[in-house]
């Protein structure tokens, strides 16, 4: 007996691991594509601000968006939450 599970298809003859395979890959793609860099500075009262970004910033980046007086707290890969983006044009 073969150790290799096939899929009872005369039109797929992929193991069954590789299909499972090809969905991982697109899933990881699917939620790339709604995740980006959460960066979380400090100022010195304590206030956390939060500012998005499709790419992680170098600091002299973020020296020019907030300047040299804030504190880097994080820098984050997350989902953004699906009420940040925009509604669709035809609705």
């Amino acid at each position: 007996m073969q150790n290799n599970v096939y899929v009872l298809s005369e039109r797929v003859e992929k193991p069954v691991g590789a299909i499972f395979e090809v969905a991982r890959k697109g899933r990881q793609k699917a939620l790339l594509s709604i995740s980006g860099y959460c960066v979380k500075v400090a100022d010195s009262d304590q206030i956390i601000r939060k500012f998005w970004s499709d790419s992680p910033p170098s600091l002299g980046e973020l020296a020019e968006t907030f300047g040299t007086d804030t504190y880097l707290v994080s820098v984050t890969r997350e989902r953004k939450r699906i009420r940040t983006f925009k509604p669709a044009p035809f609705q």
